[in-house]
């Protein structure tokens, strides 16, 4: 990695370490693999002694945009080829709450409030869930 991709991300760490952008658990994932990354999933588990049911953590991380896939090889604890993850230099803008952030959830419920619409059948619950999320009366 080149110095200056590596000052990126150091940055982007410091920030998010700061901004409380992520939750414990993601962020005990994040700060290892930037300790000690790029590694695969099971590697991670296993160092840090978490079930390894908690794999969605990683794409939902890629999809807030502080974990990438960095390629491929042989897990060291399985054996098997594994995506080996890494951190990214990108800081967030909004904390990822619970599997989605506020802006991911307000898009999937502007594809559904649309798709209602296009059918005719528009429901007040998907109206209201909008409303909620921008703060409308």
């Amino acid at each position: 990695m080149s110095d200056h991709v590596r000052q990126t991300s150091i940055d982007a760490y410091h920030k998010i370490s700061s901004g409380d952008l992520l939750s414990r658990a993601r962020w005990i994932i994040y700060d290892w693999l930037f300790n000690h990354g790029p590694a695969t999933a099971r590697e991670v588990f296993a160092t840090l002694r978490l079930q390894t049911n908690q794999s969605g953590r990683f794409t939902e991380m890629r999809d807030y945009g502080v974990l990438q896939e960095v390629g491929e090889r042989p897990c060291h604890i399985t054996g098997q080829t594994s995506i080996l993850w890494d951190v990214t230099s990108f800081v967030p803008s909004v904390k990822l709450i619970g599997h989605e952030t506020k802006l991911t959830r307000l898009r999937r419920l502007t594809r559904r409030l649309v798709s209602e619409v296009d059918a005719g059948t528009v429901e007040f619950d998907t109206l209201d869930a909008v409303k909620k999320e921008l703060k409308c009366k």
